[in-house]
């Protein structure tokens, strides 16, 4: 549903992603396997935690964050909409990943858990960079990133034991 995009616009007069950012986003930093392990893992159970983190917080501050009343609350609206279709992706993905770990070698799931770690890194620094400049960036940022950590405990528990 090209939610990466949507969000991209309503955000753009807000904040800016880095161009390292976008090439992450894009996938080019992923290892070269021929296992799709990897790239589900990350999607399914690291950026999107980061989308139900990050929406979540706009959604339910936005208002602090957004001064146009009319505009937050069309904001709040279309985060609402994607916050949905995200708590769906990452349940059906985790049950896709499960799968995929049954298929995969040693090696691929070693390569995933690390990448995983490394995206996930990307993802809390990105985030602290992001509102670094903001002056209620400490109020940000701790919420969101324990968002962020507990939305991917939840995806990933039980998936890689």
């Amino acid at each position: 549903k090209n939610h990466f995009k949507l969000v991209s616009q309503i955000c753009k007069p807000l904040l800016s992603s880095p161009k390292t950012a976008q090439r992450i986003y894009n996938g080019e930093l992923m290892n070269r396997t021929n296992n799709p392990l990897e790239r589900m893992a990350i999607i399914h159970l690291v950026f999107e935690p980061a989308a139900l983190a990050f929406l979540g917080f706009f959604h339910q501050r936005g208002h602090e964050l957004i001064e146009d009343l009319n505009w937050s609350m069309q904001v709040k609206e279309s985060f609402r909409e994607i916050l949905q279709d995200e708590v769906g992706h990452v349940y059906s993905g985790t049950d896709y990943i499960k799968n995929l770990l049954k298929l995969s070698s040693k090696s691929d799931i070693a390569i995933t858990k690390q990448a995983m770690k490394r995206h996930r890194a990307f993802i809390i620094k990105g985030v602290k960079e992001m509102f670094k400049t903001s002056t209620k960036s400490k109020e940000f940022l701790k919420p969101m990133i324990s968002r962020f950590n507990w939305y991917y405990a939840k995806a990933s528990e039980g998936v890689f034991a």
